[in-house]
């Protein structure tokens, strides 16, 4: 009976001389992993810091555009007030609306809030009097005398000619306006000789204004060079962002999220203060950067040390599968160098006993020469299974198409054990149909019953009863070989058929065994389209049981066919004397 060895641990030597290639091999790894790990953050740290160059380049040069245009609006719309002023003739409001109108022409601004503005004033900047007034404001829209104030509170001390932007916050919001941004106020200060603010002269525009002129900015006019961008749209190269000084996003040139890496530019104080943020757009920068930003390289890493890992775990574990597999060669060659030395030495000494003429009597030389043939067919049976078993390794043969009558071949297989069991004082019970036929070779089918019939005989103890069975069962023909021994474990009975495997209680007690026997049944049976399996028998041993494909009686050799004349109309009779009905005896 078959079960896997106790394996033993592989060689020190060897598993020590493993595990220091193991690590060797984990910090090359490790070593290639950092290598390129750094190697691509140091890529894409160059590639990111190019990045940043750019979009600084472009949030400058937004800037610059920003300054040039706001500049122009004051110039033309609030240029002739101070020179009027010293003439001594007052511009009035609709004054201030023809020059926002050329203005807007003057920096080619299609930009309605800028020529439709909510609200035109002039104020008095030494009292906070409102002087004029066109007022086109709605609900929400800070009044006249509120902007006199701010601009007041804002300007003390300018000198002539000064001029700037306030963007005026707060929580309404007007239309689809940016939240928080209430409207845009354009102002000029007029100061007198001891330069003291006297005059102003605003503009409260739409808050529309600022994100009109900011798409104009965008749009007409290239944030890159030529030589950078190539023949691409600002809006497929840079992102732009126009935030006030409190944080409030203005105008974004696209929704997604930030990208990174980004510059940045701030506008003067006499413009809002207002910040330029610009960014890269991730999709160009395979355009901007020879290479591109580089992939991460942590998942190649991880991969890299995954796949060292498998590898050297895997060597590990052909290591140790060596180491076992010739741990169980060697006990396999033990063992049978063990049967075959124990029939040898007998069948020496008695042929010596013959030689020497110290058998005397006919008794004595007839016991001699029974153990001699009881040895020998020990032997040959040694022999074939380890030959059947080389054979079974190196093809698997087809089923065969004939049929064998089982009963027949059962008959055979016992009749050559009788010498064998006689020496444990065992009997074997036979109930097999005389009728009943399988699909398979002849040969194969003794050699599936003299493994497990030795096997039984071999591990069961002395006096016991071997029962040999056979039913039909759905189309199948079921085989039991049952005996009286300690059993199969039931956490072992998977292993058992594999071949070197012995149970340890075995090894313990030095019973002869190759370890092949029940391979070689596993590989006939499976050869012939069967299966085979162990089990708990009914007094507590094991029962092997064969499930065989059943043969019609016209696909059974006409040699293997019972002759119904030569049956008994019962039971068989005994095959020897002395044996039972149903069962052969050796006592």
């Amino acid at each position: 009976m078959s079960r896997a060895f106790r394996l033993r641990p592989p060689a020190p030597a060897s598993t020590t001389l493993l595990a220091v290639f193991l690590l060797v091999m984990l910090a090359l790894s490790c070593g290639v992993a950092f290598q390129a790990y750094d190697a691509a953050r140091s890529h894409r740290a160059t590639a990111e810091a190019v990045l940043r160059d750019y979009a600084g380049l472009a949030a400058t040069e937004y800037g610059r555009i920003a300054r040039e245009d706001l500049s122009r609006i004051f110039d033309v719309a609030f240029d002739e007030v101070p020179r009027r002023m010293r003439a001594g003739r007052m511009p009035g409001t609709q004054e201030l609306l023809w020059e926002l109108d050329d203005a807007a022409r003057a920096i080619r601004c299609p930009c309605t809030a800028l020529r439709e503005p909510r609200l035109l004033l002039v104020g008095d900047l030494r009292d906070g009097r409102v002087l004029e007034v066109d007022d086109r404001s709605a609900q929400n829209d800070p009044s006249p005398g509120e902007l006199v104030a701010l601009v007041r509170d804002r300007v003390r001390g300018t000198p002539d000619g000064r001029y700037g932007v306030v963007v005026i916050e707060g929580p309404e919001v007007v239309d689809a306006a940016p939240a928080g941004i209430r409207g845009l106020l354009l102002y000029a200060v007029v100061a007198d000789e001891l330069d003291r603010p006297t005059q102003l002269y605003g503009v409260f525009l739409d808050p529309h204004a600022l994100t009109e002129l900011a798409w104009d900015w965008y749009d007409e006019r290239p944030l890159l060079p030529p030589a950078i961008a190539g023949e691409a749209a600002s809006d497929s190269t840079v992102r732009v962002e126009l935030v006030t000084a409190a944080g409030l996003t203005l105008f974004t040139s696209h929704r997604e999220g930030r990208p990174e890496p980004g510059g940045a530019d701030t506008l003067e104080t006499r413009f809002g203060g207002l910040a330029v943020r610009a960014s890269i757009r991730p999709e160009a920068a395979d355009r901007l950067v020879i290479g591109g930003l580089p992939s991460s390289r942590v998942p190649f890493s991880l991969g890299l040390l995954a796949l060292t890992l498998m590898v050297g775990v895997a060597g590990l574990w052909e290591v140790r599968r060596h180491h076992n597999l010739a741990r169980l060669r060697e006990d396999f060659i033990s063992s049978v160098s063990h049967e075959l030395r124990t029939p040898l030495t007998q069948i020496r000494m008695l042929a010596e006993l013959q030689v020497d003429g110290k058998l005397r009597t006919p008794e004595e030389r007839a016991r001699a020469n029974r153990i001699v043939a009881r040895e020998s067919r020990r032997l040959t049976h040694l022999v074939e299974n380890i030959l059947q078993f080389s054979r079974s390794r190196a093809r698997r043969a087809a089923p065969a198409a004939e049929g064998t009558v089982l009963a027949a071949c059962v008959e055979e297989v016992v009749e050559s054990f009788r010498p064998l069991s006689g020496a444990d004082s065992a009997s074997i019970e036979v109930d097999v149909p005389a009728s009943l036929a399988v699909v398979g070779e002849r040969e194969a089918l003794r050699r599936i019953l003299i493994n497990l019939l030795d096997n039984a005989l071999k591990y069961g103890p002395e006096g016991q009863t071997v029962r040999i069975a056979a039913r039909p069962q759905d189309g199948m023909t079921r085989l039991t070989v049952e005996d009286e021994g300690p059993g199969v474990p039931e956490d072992s009975r998977a292993l058992i058929w594999e071949a070197y495997r012995r149970l340890p209680r075995d090894l313990d007690s030095h019973r002869p065994g190759s370890g092949v026997g029940l391979a070689v049944v596993r590989t006939l049976v499976e050869g012939l389209g069967g299966r085979a399996w162990v089990e708990r028998g009914t007094g507590g041993g094991a029962r092997f049981v064969v499930e065989l494909a059943a043969a019609a009686a016209s696909e059974t050799p006409s040699s293997d066919r019972p002759d119904p004349a030569d049956q008994p109309s019962t039971v068989p009779s005994p095959p020897h004397p002395g044996a039972t009905v149903g069962a052969y005896t050796t006592d």
